[in-house]
């Protein structure tokens, strides 16, 4: 090891064990491209798309044909019918979590014209029904988190009738039980997941469509005695919500789809307890279907909403700040739901949207051009913060540009490899452009 590499290898190990503050590394918003759909014959008309985790499959859920099913991927994005299993009358929505902890997802189901939450196992090659439960009047939404902080998932539903936040968990001898329930304003509609007060434990925000509010419910380790809920005003008849950092202050702010209004409201996460409007976006006719994810690989969330009316799926392309510009994707369907996922493994969010009229789910493979700028610590095109990218910083430490040979090793364009771009690589290791 020569006298520069051992020198540089003394510097790297004195950052790693300091505070790192980021240099400034932003490159122009990309523009947000998708290449032609890729068309797939579902079992019946989609009411609920579910990303899995299991190579990036989707699974579906299908109301009038009672079934779930799955939309297995070839691992270069192409989906293709797999398995389908038989469930309960007239599932609505699915949320997938490993209640069991046997490593495979297992399946909530939502059938609010029967009052009535499913559990189902997984067990790779399909799903078989273990428990349900009498939930309440209208569980229209809900989605698995560890809302008590035990480490087990439960399900967080809206029952939309009564007007309330019900959290169900299995009991000791696996059958399901509600465990907390919490009165919010009228209509609860949908619901999202995430730490919004920076605990540790997952909190849920509501899309409350009878009071055009947004409610927060806070997750607490323990038993579940906390009933306060926050609500705050949004656009008319929010139909959907999503939970992520905006605004890149390290809280997680709340989205709501506001169907009467045709905006998408951004509520702006001031203290972990209370939230102020950031931005109010216009958007096609009844927005009822929100996604996040980072398209254009800039390290901001960007918004996906689906409107029906308009025949479009909207991109609210994030400038880091919480303020969007609004892209839109024409179609020739209805779209009724919408999911978010890598499905060619190249780090860009991707789309699959069904159609809410046919049994035609279609697929969006994210094209849009990324710059290595774009993606903050990555010098070589891949879209991702690694090991190999250190080491090329690390062999170019003090070049100049002709010994560089158009590495992209300058990380924040100075003209110089030094230690602010260890800075940048430091703060960003590990990074995959596109996930959010």
């Amino acid at each position: 090891m020569n006298r520069r590499t051992v020198c540089v290898f003394h510097l790297v190990c004195a950052v790693l064990t300091t505070l790192i503050t980021p240099a400034t590394v932003r490159a122009q918003n990309a523009t947000i491209e998708f290449a032609p759909p890729q068309v797939v014959l579902a079992h019946d008309i989609c009411m609920d798309l579910l990303p899995s985790g299991r190579g990036a499959d989707v699974l579906t859920v299908h109301l009038g044909a009672n079934r779930v099913a799955l939309l297995a991927n070839d691992g270069i994005g192409r989906l293709s019918p797999g398995f389908s299993s038989p469930t309960s009358a007239s599932p609505r929505a699915g949320t997938l979590a490993d209640v069991d902890g046997d490593g495979i997802d297992d399946l909530y189901l939502m059938s609010p014209a029967f009052d009535r939450v499913d559990l189902l196992h997984g067990t790779g090659t399909g799903f078989v029904q273990i428990g349900s439960l009498s939930a309440g009047d209208g569980p229209l939404d809900g989605i698995a988190g560890d809302f008590n902080g035990n480490g087990v998932p439960d399900l967080m539903c809206a029952l939309h009738n009564a007007n309330t936040f019900t959290v169900i968990e299995q009991n000791e001898i696996g059958q399901l039980k509600n465990v907390f329930s919490v009165a919010v304003p009228a209509k609860p509609f949908a619901v999202a997941k995430g730490d919004l007060n920076s605990d540790g434990i997952d909190d849920v925000a509501l899309a409350c469509y009878g009071a055009s509010k947004v409610a927060v419910v806070f997750g607490s380790a323990g038993p579940l005695i906390n009933t306060n809920v926050v609500s705050m005003p949004v656009g008319t008849r929010p139909k959907a919500v999503a939970i992520a950092d905006f605004d890149n202050d390290g809280r997680k702010d709340i989205a709501s789809a506001d169907s009467a209004t045709a905006r998408v409201t951004v509520l702006h996460n001031v203290d972990g307890v209370s939230f102020t409007a950031m931005a109010s976006v216009g958007v096609g006719l009844d927005p009822s279907g929100l996604g996040v994810g980072d398209f254009d690989a800039d390290g901001d969330p960007d918004i996906a909403v689906v409107c029906g009316p308009s025949f479009a799926v909207y991109v609210l392309q994030n400038d880091g700040t919480g303020q969007f510009t609004a892209q839109t994707i024409g179609f020739n369907f209805r779209p009724g739901r919408v999911a978010i996922a890598d499905l060619d493994q190249d780090g860009l969010p991707d789309l699959v949207v069904s159609d809410s009229q046919s049994e035609l789910v279609h697929v969006y493979l994210n094209a849009t051009a990324v710059s290595a700028a774009a993606c903050p610590g990555d010098t070589n095109d891949d879209l991702r913060v690694r090991l190999d990218d250190l080491q090329f910083v690390l062999f170019d430490f003090g070049k100049s540009a002709a010994q560089r040979a158009g590495r992209g090793t300058d990380l924040n364009g100075d003209g110089l490899v030094n230690i602010a771009d260890l800075n940048v690589l430091l703060f960003n290791f590990g990074n995959v452009c596109g996930e959010e």
